[in-house]
């Protein structure tokens, strides 16, 4: 005798194993480093934290629970680091190279021990960024120590270029330069360390605006990262005229104006976008105003930027003094590498100091709260106390009361 058959078509059989799980695609054929690299460059250029294949090397330090502690946003920020520093210690690597070079030609053609001495300070500065990027990368898994690095490294290196510009490099380099010509070559010397200062100053917020819209991709609930956005983006479109003002000038138009315009503008995309982040929301709705923020703020930057590498090549590359370009190819280079390896790692270092202000102010709320709690509590039976007391002065004052004489038989009121 047959069993029946009580199966609905199309399900499956009530009593069966459930279908196993599709498998994870095996990664790409070819060497597992640029697997590796690839993986981590296209995590490291997305701000939506979408679940991303997680390299075999990262299963071991994810799996303790002293890392993330089951955070699933947190485990998300630390795989994202990780692959930003990657960007910031791969852009580091160039700028670097045309350091030592240009301590070389300091020290074979100049024979100025001072030249050279200030040339190989600013290679000892950046190899000091490329190991402490390199030493926050490969501990990745532990943030405290990571970010502490970061943190005091980036501090002592954005402030090192500052005082290097304190130097007066027209006495080290032509001190017996007088009159025009030792105007002319004060002014070529000071164009040169605003080139090599600009990159710290213009990445400062664009790195923090970034950082932002990773804590809010990684906790769409806070209303921190989108105040923070409305803040900084002003700024960031004030700071980017004052800095751009002195090559607009030099170069007197031509391509500097669309330049001055789209990287001055190009904030406003953040600005609006902040007020929409600046509330609650949900992952969608967050991601969604994340991208559309995101896509404008990034074409107005990239065309902006093109229009300012063209102009400083165009017209202020063609100024020439004692032989040598005012401001050559090698230099824009050096800018640019420098322009995207510090924004990477002010990326990381602001979603650090961002997330820890999150967790100082639920702390807060929570300290407040139980304080208010306990105010409360203690209001409450001072309240009782004052009710008692009330009414043992009410019972008191019926007792003490005089009482009427008594009357006299018949003699009720007439």
């Amino acid at each position: 005798m047959t069993e029946p058959d009580d199966t609905i078509p199309g399900q499956p059989p009530p009593h069966a194993r459930p279908p196993e799980p599709p498998a994870a695609r095996p990664p790409a054929q070819g060497s597992p480093f640029w697997h590796m690299v690839k993986v981590l460059l296209v995590r490291a250029f997305h701000s939506d934290l979408e679940p991303v294949e997680v390299l075999p090397d990262e299963v071991g330090p994810l799996s303790r629970d002293n890392v993330h502690g089951g955070s699933e946003p947190l485990r998300r920020v630390l795989l994202w680091r990780r692959a930003a520093l990657l960007v910031a210690f791969l852009f580091q690597i160039p700028p670097l190279i045309v350091r030592i070079i240009n301590a070389g030609v300091a020290l074979g053609e100049n024979g100025q021990d001072i030249a050279a001495g200030l040339e190989f300070f600013l290679v000892l500065l950046e190899l000091g960024v490329l190991v402490a990027i390199y030493a926050a990368m490969r501990r990745w898994a532990s943030w405290h120590r990571s970010r502490r690095v970061l943190l005091w490294t980036w501090a002592a290196s954005f402030l090192a270029p500052f005082l290097f510009s304190l130097v007066p490099l027209r006495s080290v380099y032509a001190p017996n330069a007088d009159g025009p010509q030792g105007l002319i070559f004060g002014a070529f010397l000071g164009v040169a360390v605003f080139i090599q200062l600009a990159p710290k100053v213009l990445a400062l917020i664009p790195g923090i605006l970034r950082a932002a819209i990773i804590a809010k991709a990684a906790f769409p609930m806070s209303s921190m990262p989108g105040r923070v956005i409305q803040i900084a983006a002003p700024f960031d479109s004030l700071l980017m005229f004052v800095v751009l003002i002195l090559p607009y000038q030099m170069t007197g138009g031509g391509w500097m104006v669309p330049a001055i315009l789209l990287l001055t503008l190009a904030p406003i995309f953040f600005y609006v976008g902040g007020k929409r982040l600046a509330k609650p929301h949900t992952l969608e709705l967050a991601l969604k105003d994340i991208g559309w923020t995101r896509r404008g703020a990034i074409a107005g930057n990239l065309l902006g930027g093109l229009c300012l590498v063209v102009g400083l090549m165009v017209t202020v590359g063609s100024v020439e003094f004692n032989g040598s370009h005012l401001i050559g190819f090698g230099d824009i280079f050096l800018a640019v590498f420098t322009l995207i390896a510090e924004i990477f790692r002010l990326e990381v270092i602001g979603i650090d100091i961002m997330l820890g202000a999150m967790v100082g102010l639920h702390e807060g709320r929570r300290a407040r709260a139980a304080d208010v709690d306990a105010a409360e509590a203690a209001y409450e039976r001072e309240l009782d106390v004052l009710a008692a007391a009330r009414r043992a002065d009410i019972d008191r004052s019926a007792q003490s009361a005089p009482k009427p004489p008594p009357q006299p038989p018949g003699g009720g009121p007439s």
